[in-house]
């Protein structure tokens, strides 16, 4: 009996190891993601040359799918940089188009690809924000920007191959459409190249709130009222109470009297004159300026499946991801000055 129980101890340590091993190979898996559109062409365009620059924040990072029937995790990957991978395909896209002489440039700011498995149905997302400018001289002028999100879904049925077709499709979209952009339109502001290499900052010297030390006092209910500096109420009162590390925030009475509290989840940041709280629901994260962004520290749900991380709670989209059912963790979030979702940074503790 010693003899059985001790051979099934050590299948059993025998299957785990050898689980874990597989899990390590196929976190190594890789998926070589194909750009070049196969049905999208252009006739004309009012350039013939193309520039690409990427301001990423991570620019090795392109995302993941899932393959086979156990959804294994293969990480994305290019033969080049996403860069000169753009590049390529806007030269392929314009062999015998009718071309005039100018110099597209291109500004990539985000760029993910990725899938989420549910209950009977699989979705995947291509997400993608970028700047588009035609070059005049030595300057360069801004056409357009997107930031875009294409969900495919495909209920009980392998959606890999979908999002991997969609993907070049999309993006061709987008070159097709600047292209055919009329010229007229272009903005008048001229750029250099190194102005569109920190486009981040000179975006950030125009928002209010980015050149302040510390926001107006007050109730900021959007992020359209806090970039502006410009509270949505400021009729509150901002109450630290003794052993708790989040304020109070309540509606001020007359003689200054407190009134109903204000759940947290109604706002998007108050501001006590001296301190800053993103609302979150059922709490408040302290929020800080460094460097020039808004910083805050929260716990969040880690989409290791994605290579993507949102707030633990209702945020619907607000951190550029897909909730699941993924273990929580603390993350450092940083605020997007231009939308005002939540961009996670990094994981500070599981």
């Amino acid at each position: 009996m010693k003899n059985i129980v001790k051979g099934v101890c050590l299948f059993a340590m025998a299957c785990i190891f050898s689980n874990v091993v597989n899990a390590q190979e196929n976190d190594k898996r890789t998926e070589v993601l194909k750009l070049q559109p196969q049905r999208a062409k252009i006739s004309s365009a009012n350039f013939s040359n193309v520039e690409v620059i990427d301001t990423r924040r991570d620019p090795d990072h392109l995302g993941y799918i899932q393959k086979g029937g156990f959804n294994r995790k293969e990480t994305l990957v290019l033969t080049q940089p996403l860069k000169d991978e753009i590049a390529s395909v806007v030269t392929k896209l314009l062999d015998g188009a009718n071309k005039k002489d100018g110099t597209l440039l291109i500004n990539i700011r985000h760029f993910n690809v990725s899938e989420l498995t549910g209950y009977m149905t699989e979705k995947g997302t291509f997400e993608w924000n970028a700047g588009f400018y035609i070059k005049q001289g030595s300057d360069y002028r801004f056409l357009f920007s997107i930031d875009s999100t294409v969900t495919v879904k495909a209920g009980g049925l392998d959606v890999t191959t979908r999002l991997l077709d969609t993907v070049p499709e999309v993006l061709a979209g987008y070159i097709n459409q600047a292209a055919t952009f009329d010229l007229s339109k272009a903005g008048t502001r001229p750029y250099t190249a190194d102005d569109i290499q920190h486009i981040d900052e000179l975006e950030k010297k125009e928002i209010p709130v980015y050149n302040v030390d510390i926001p107006k006092k007050g109730l900021y209910l959007t992020y359209d009222d806090f970039k502006n500096n410009r509270p949505s109420r400021e009729d509150i009162i901002v109450y630290h109470k003794k052993g708790f590390s989040r304020p109070f925030v309540y509606e001020m009475k007359e003689n200054d009297k407190k009134g109903k509290e204000i759940p947290s989840k109604s706002y998007y940041v108050v501001c006590d004159g001296e301190k800053m709280y993103i609302g979150r629901p059922r709490t408040l994260y302290a929020l800080t300026k460094t460097n020039g962004d808004f910083y805050f520290t929260g716990i969040g749900k880690d989409e290791a499946d994605m290579g993507t991380m949102i707030l633990a709670g209702a945020l619907g989209g607000l951190a550029g991801g897909i909730a699941g059912s993924h273990d929580t963790a603390i993350f450092e979030f940083k605020i997007d000055h231009l939308t005002g979702k939540f961009i996670p940074v990094k994981k500070i503790k599981d």
